[in-house]
């Protein structure tokens, strides 16, 4: 729907294909998915790197939006759970000897920024520095405008109710696998809600950068499980964390990446077409 807003009717199975191996190339490298993501479509459908590109950035902005507004109503509900897990998950990351590394690259970024800005007239009096700087303000604009395509959806109450049906998807997908642990149907917990709270705490372990959210994912869920004390003691929640992760995590990325490494294998085998919508085309969608 986002592509389409931008002048671009890429088929459902086509943009399946692309957004399966987004997921798959994630579990390897994180973020690269997005990169492949766009360099898949280029090549099926001649969606140029700017447009796509640009509907992802609008996408993970949509997703950042409620993650976030999924994590305010967890923290209203268990604050001090969440919080404390937070608290240790940046100790782990940060430590207390010293600044982490991501403060470094921060304040060299802001420093070289102000050394372009204030040489911007001698630096843009050289013309391969100008035909550079004028190549990066056309992507810049085409990325932007992607971005902001949003706003001509031709349905936008069906985009926003897929995007919720989505995020539900997400809970009902915790919520069920439940029900394939026996051990799961004798806490003391409301199942419904416990997943609730799992699916959040799951979806900050798979925020932090990691191959597939490894490590990060199963530390959150295993967590979670001994703050509840689902199991009645500390020992028993962790193993019961444990194996609720591992099978989760486990099934996921199986299921990700053989329909993702299928995806990419289609969309690099079939035969490119160009999927710009033409003015004729507009014409008879608009009639």
């Amino acid at each position: 729907m986002q592509l389409k807003a931008t002048g671009y009717n890429v088929s459902i199975l086509n943009t399946f294909a692309a957004t399966m191996s987004t997921y798959a190339a994630n579990t390897l490298v994180p973020r690269a998915g997005e990169v492949a993501r766009c360099t898949l479509l280029l090549k099926s459908d001649r969606v140029p790197l700017a447009v796509s590109l640009g509907t992802v950035v609008t996408e993970r902005l949509i997703d950042l939006l409620i993650l976030l507004t999924l994590i305010g109503s967890a923290f209203l509900l268990e604050f001090e759970r969440i919080q404390t897990f937070i608290a240790q998950r940046s100790a782990e990351q940060t430590g207390n000897e010293s600044p982490s590394i991501l403060l470094y690259l921060i304040g060299a970024g802001i420093i070289i920024a102000l050394v372009l800005f204030l040489l911007r007239g001698r630096l843009l009096a050289n013309p391969r520095i100008k035909a550079l700087f004028e190549k990066v303000k056309q992507l810049a604009t085409e990325l932007i405008k992607a971005a902001i395509s949003i706003k001509d959806l031709e349905r936008p109450l069906l985009f926003i109710f897929f995007t919720l049906a989505i995020w539900f998807c997400y809970w009902l997908m915790t919520y069920l696998a439940f029900f394939s642990i026996g051990e799961m149907q004798d806490i003391n917990i409301s199942l419904a809600y416990f997943g609730f709270i799992v699916f959040i705490m799951g979806g900050i372990g798979m925020a932090i950068p990691s191959p597939g959210g490894v490590g990060s994912y199963h530390g959150a869920v295993i967590f979670t499980f001994v703050a509840f004390s689902v199991a009645g003691s500390p020992e028993a929640s962790k193993e019961l964390g444990q194996v609720f992760a591992f099978l989760m995590h486990t099934s996921q990325i199986l299921m990700i990446t053989s329909v993702g490494a299928l995806g990419a294998c289609y969309l690099l085998l079939v035969p490119p077409k160009d999927a710009r919508i033409s003015s004729q085309e507009t014409r008879v969608q608009e009639s």
